[in-house]
């Protein structure tokens, strides 16, 4: 069979063509690439449009260790809840604010559980050394990631849908990723709980006032993980069920004045915190929005999006 390989940014146009000239194929989807198989024709969508014989040697390796790993360890799933993200105080929005960073975080706690060898961490550094950063971390993700990857076959006959002809395939290292990532999210909350300033986490980045940044730092350089520091202004925007951090980085501003990134905050966050704990809520006011009292004679943000 002939494979070629495509840009995911064709993948719509393609798909909607075979559709259009009612072909017979199967898809196949993951999250971050797709597959058109013909009969004599496969036609890989992926980032960048090409195959990267040195990034799937890295994936074979790397769920190869994780399958050795479950075989040698009595392996079971915990099933506490992972967070991913909290916020814990509603910052001023003028305080600089120290983010620490912690750097390969994922990569580094699985090799320091077992589930990644010495040998294919060599393997990584060697094939990737002196590569962009971005592109570096990229591949560093998309490795672990195939730990649990979820793909999905869908038939179609005529340009149609077959009906229940959609199948599942989770890879059977999922548990393993999963646990990587409750992982780190355990050691976001131990540092959270037992170091005052902490304004919000996010993954693997933590925000702190600037007074308890240190403790934060020798927290993760005391489990041999390196970080990367960087100063920030932190502004709370509320949405009547959740809300949004935008960070200013100090240094990255630009001339719109727009946030150089913006965090995703809980709506169960919005229960605790004092700030919004006064029942009043964001309602739009002679063209601004504000916080009132009695929503009744103002246009409320879920109608104001609507």
């Amino acid at each position: 069979m002939k494979t070629i390989y495509q840009d995911n940014k064709h993948y719509a146009q393609y798909f909607s063509t075979c559709l259009e000239n009612k072909e017979n194929f199967i898809l196949k989807t993951t999250t971050n690439s797709a597959k058109i198989i013909k009969e004599n024709l496969s036609i890989n969508f992926n980032e960048g449009g090409r195959k990267n014989d040195t990034e799937l040697k890295l994936i074979t390796k790397v769920r190869s260790d994780a399958e050795s790993y479950m075989s040698i360890t009595d392996h079971k799933e915990r099933e506490n809840h992972i967070h991913f993200f909290d916020l814990f105080e509603i910052p001023d929005k003028d305080e600089i604010i120290c983010k620490v960073d912690i750097k390969s975080a994922y990569w580094t706690y699985a090799i320091q559980r077992g589930v990644i060898s010495e040998m294919t961490n060599r393997f990584f550094v060697e094939k990737f050394e002196g590569k962009p950063e971005n592109y570096v971390k990229k591949v560093r993700l998309k490795a672990l990631g195939s730990l649990a990857t979820t793909r999905k076959f869908v038939e179609y006959k005529d340009g149609r849908r077959v009906l229940d002809s959609e199948r599942v395939e989770v890879q059977k290292t999922k548990p393993i990723y999963m646990d990587i990532c409750r992982g780190i999210d355990d050691i976001m909350r131990e540092c959270t709980a037992n170091i005052k300033g902490v304004i919000y986490y996010y993954w693997d980045c933590i925000f702190v006032k600037g007074e308890f940044s240190e403790e934060v730092i020798n927290y993760f350089l005391d489990l041999k993980m390196n970080v990367s520091l960087e100063e920030t202004r932190l502004k709370y925007i509320s949405l009547p069920n959740r809300g949004f951090l935008q960070s200013y980085v100090i240094g990255k501003e630009n001339k719109h004045g727009l946030p150089t990134k913006t965090y995703m905050v809980k709506g169960e966050n919005k229960n605790y915190l004092d700030f919004l704990d006064d029942n009043k809520e964001i309602c739009m006011v002679d063209g601004m929005f504000k916080k009132v009292n009695n929503r009744s004679n103002y246009t409320g943000l879920n109608s104001y999006f609507k």
